[in-house]
């Protein structure tokens, strides 16, 4: 018997972020770096969710077709990968607010 959080991992969720990500180049200044880290995380992330959704298709798409699949596990799938959709709209959303923060300072 399995438990519900031996789940959790790299391979069937988000990974914990990467401390190599967040380094960079000893050329670059700290700036670069740290923009560069970020936007490697948003983009692993981002295709991290989109391997979720896919894997979800699929298994829906199996269960139908009358695959080896159970139906708990299909909608484990589906879960899966609507939470981490809507983990990356909150961040987005975030994001979005904390830009349009900045456009109103004024110098």
């Amino acid at each position: 018997m399995t438990t519900p959080i031996a789940g959790l991992g790299s391979q069937s969720g988000l990974s914990f972020i990467d401390p190599t990500l967040l380094g960079g180049s000893s050329t670059s200044s700290p700036s670069v770096q740290g923009g560069t880290a970020f936007q490697k995380l948003l983009l692993q992330s981002l295709s991290q969710v989109n391997d979720m959704q896919l894997q979800s298709n699929a298994a829906v798409e199996e269960l139908i077709s009358g695959g080896s699949i159970t139906q708990v596990e299909t909608l484990s799938a589906v879960k899966k990968a609507d939470l981490a959709l809507k983990m990356m709209l909150q961040i987005r959303n975030q994001l979005l607010d904390a830009y349009n923060e900045l456009q109103q300072v004024r110098i």
